[in-house]
């Protein structure tokens, strides 16, 4: 059974004495490292303030994470958003985390388990209290289709297989929004075209702030014009796409054919065979995407290169720079190679150099004409002193 945490702004929280930002409930029996865990994830910063006529376009944070806690993994799904005003008059959030180990997650996928309503807390009773088991995730999956809504806010369906490729390659992923738009649908839309095993390998945030040591996100959605948005300039290797402008079409691939028309049987034979090798933790997907050499982006105003998919699945068509680099690295001597070319030649150099300054140095210590010849051992040995009996006069009287 799941665990679950809401934390938020009040006079009274869960634990004695506390107040303010903190937990107010939680599930019975939760350890305190995992609790600590998910406060550190109920970040939040509002885009208009409480009187602002726009505080209704705040944007809410859905999002799947895996976190790691005593040397176990857990799937964390969260809803962070915009709550009014707190007790002291102040901005306020509402967190609510939902905590699932690998037996509990259900074929549909984060999600689309994200987007079933009442999975998530929107509001607060203002009673703190501990609860005796957390909430059983809902059964179901997600049947592939047309992805409507990226046909509704980026002018084509298609870039939502586009997302779906990149995620399916292990390539970080970044959408660019304005508040006021749905970012759960779009995200649902595009991982529904990879097979349910994999769905929840992609960790994800419909709008990213800020993550606490030791916490990835493959794909995340970010506010035009805020900081986040500035530092995707420094973020290489990965797919940008600009919601907030003209895209024009995707580069055409079997992934963006199936997001136009729904039939994911497209992909076969296609990156979907290889996507389905790929194991699920994102260090590894970060690790396939670095061998595979992917370097595709998009940018606002403009079309990305085509993206790029593993060389080894059938029908693959890789970009031209990218077929050069594979190259270059298939043609690459290995680096027992590079011993072996620039070792040997140095060591036998290394023992013509000894044996050359052995003969100088017997040479020299042998001498020249008619000098006799003076060895090592003679040379280093200290001078003999004279005998004192032999050195006295033959005359000397002899001392009583």
């Amino acid at each position: 059974m799941g665990q679950e945490l809401i934390y938020t702004s009040v006079p009274r929280g869960l634990k004695p004495g506390s107040r303010g930002f903190c937990t107010v409930v939680s599930t019975a029996g939760m350890g305190a490292n995992l609790v600590q865990r998910l406060e550190s994830l109920s970040g939040y910063r509002h885009v208009f303030g409480p009187q602002d006529a726009n505080a209704r376009l705040n944007p809410v944070v859905f999002s799947h994470l895996l976190v790691v806690v005593s040397g176990r993994p857990y799937h964390v799904l969260s809803r962070v958003a915009d709550a009014g005003l707190d007790y002291t008059q102040r901005t306020n959030k509402l967190a609510h985390h939902v905590v699932l180990d690998v037996a509990e997650r259900v074929p549909g996928g984060p999600a689309w388990l994200l987007g079933q309503p009442g999975f998530l807390q929107t509001t607060f009773d203002g009673q703190p209290r501990v609860l005796p088991v957390g909430r059983k995730p809902p059964a179901g999956n997600e049947t592939p289709g047309v992805c409507r809504h990226w046909a509704q806010i980026a002018g084509d369906a298609g870039w939502g297989g586009a997302l779906a490729e990149a995620t399916a390659l292990g390539q970080k992923a970044y959408l660019v929004f304005r508040p006021g738009m749905e970012m759960l649908p779009l995200l649902a839309e595009s991982l529904a075209l990879l097979p349910p095993e994999k769905r929840w390998g992609i960790t994800f945030s419909t709008y990213l702030t800020g993550l606490p040591p030791g916490v990835d996100c493959q794909l995340a959605c970010v506010v035009q014009g805020s900081p986040e948005h500035a530092r995707l300039r420094q973020t290489p290797n990965a797919l940008v796409i600009d919601l907030c402008g003209p895209l024009g079409p995707p580069p055409e691939s079997a992934y963006v054919q199936a997001a136009r028309s729904g039939d994911v049987s497209l992909l076969a034979g296609s990156a979907s065979q290889a996507v389905a090798e790929y194991p699920s933790s994102q260090a590894a997907s970060a690790s396939a995407a670095a061998a595979v050499g992917s370097r595709s982006r998009g940018v606002a105003g403009g079309s990305p290169p085509p993206l790029a998919m593993p060389a080894s699945s059938p029908g693959a068509q890789l970009s031209p720079a990218l077929q050069r680099r594979t190259f270059r690295r298939k043609e690459a001597p290995k680096w027992p190679t590079y011993a072996l070319l620039t070792g040997v030649p140095l060591l036998i150099f290394a023992s013509v150099a000894a044996l050359w300054l052995a003969s100088r140095g017997e040479t020299d210590l042998a001498g020249n004409g008619d000098k006799p010849a003076v060895t090592a051992r003679q040379r280093n040995r200290p001078v003999d002193k004279p005998d004192e009996q032999s050195a006295k006069p033959a005359d000397a009287p002899e001392e009583p």
